[in-house]
């Protein structure tokens, strides 16, 4: 049987199941890889498309990330769960399946490797074995948290999986670096404030932008800007990562400099930016400091549509 075909076996076994332990992760060490995995099977949110997601993040930081950004939309630089390393088997609402590989700042890819799609295969059936013991044993994945480590499955060099308890790392913490041009920041202090102006702004990644010279696709990253009476479209900024040079962490922490060489452009500063989202707040604020403008958030903006859009 071909390895497609195992895979979808086994993502019909956990489908007639229908048992989704939302929540609830485990963690695979599969033989040979550098990196463990922590996985998930849960139905979708607020996706119609979508039925259930087998999610296997990549590596300790991502596995930190990801809760930290569930627990918090607002906190790091994770702004969607397709950005963090991963791989992501779907259950679509027409019966579909699908096996996709996540990575910062690059358009989801199908898996087509076979080296990768074994891996997959070994990491959703442990998943399924899990699974069916959850049912019985909902505290299964506590078993050695009071020895500061996590349950799970290892896969040893003969090929066979076993319980194992995996010591708890720790994540890097999390800085932010904001810098301005003192050049920039002195031009902008000597033009004319606009008490009566305001500019809605946001920083997001729109899904329906990306570059298409690449061996992999790129997602843009829009920082955009729209006259807060009209309506009119002021600026849009749009980037992407190149890595290592420009990772999410370095497109997040430069919108302010962006905002900076936008408003020099316009010509004048504006009385009020209006922002939706607390983490572009944050990363703006530096430039309430150099700047007599006022910096506000707000539940919606009037003009500026707050969801990723095209």
């Amino acid at each position: 049987m071909a390895i497609r075909d195992k895979i979808n076996e086994i993502m019909d076994q956990i489908e007639r199941l229908d048992f989704w332990p939302d929540y609830v992760q485990w963690v695979l060490q599969p033989q040979g890889s550098i990196f463990p995995y922590f996985a998930g099977v849960e139905k979708s949110n607020g996706r119609p498309d979508v039925k259930a997601q087998a999610y296997f993040l990549e590596g300790w930081q991502t596995f930190h990330e990801f809760n930290l950004w569930r627990h918090n939309r607002e906190y790091g630089f994770v702004s969607s769960n397709v950005e963090l390393p991963s791989y992501s088997c779907l259950w679509r609402a027409n019966g579909e399946k699908e096996i996709f590989r996540c990575d910062p700042g690059y358009q989801v890819a199908p898996v087509s490797d076979e080296k990768h799609l074994k891996m997959v295969y070994g990491m959703l059936r442990e998943s399924f074995g899990v699974i069916m013991r959850l049912e019985n044993d909902p505290k299964l994945c506590h078993k050695y948290l009071d020895d500061g480590a996590l349950f799970s499955r290892k896969q040893l060099a003969d090929g066979k999986w076993e319980d194992a308890p995996i010591a708890v790392v720790k994540p890097r913490p999390h800085v932010e670096r904001v810098e301005l041009s003192s050049d920039d920041v002195r031009v902008a202090k000597d033009m004319p404030l606009l008490k009566e102006s305001s500019i809605e702004l946001d920083f997001r990644m729109n899904p329906c932008y990306y570059t298409n010279n690449d061996p992999r696709p790129r997602l843009a990253y829009d920082l955009i800007g729209v006259d807060g009476g009209d309506g009119k479209q002021l600026f849009l900024n749009r980037r992407s990562v190149k890595m290592p040079d420009c990772t999410i962490a370095d497109l997040w922490q430069t919108i302010a400099p962006c905002t900076l060489k936008e408003i020099i452009r316009l010509g004048y500063i504006p009385g009020e930016v209006k922002v939706a989202h607390e983490r572009v707040f944050r990363l703006l604020r530096i430039l309430t400091l150099e700047l007599p403008f006022k910096l506000s958030l707000h539940d919606k903006l009037d003009h500026l549509k707050c969801n990723i859009a095209c």
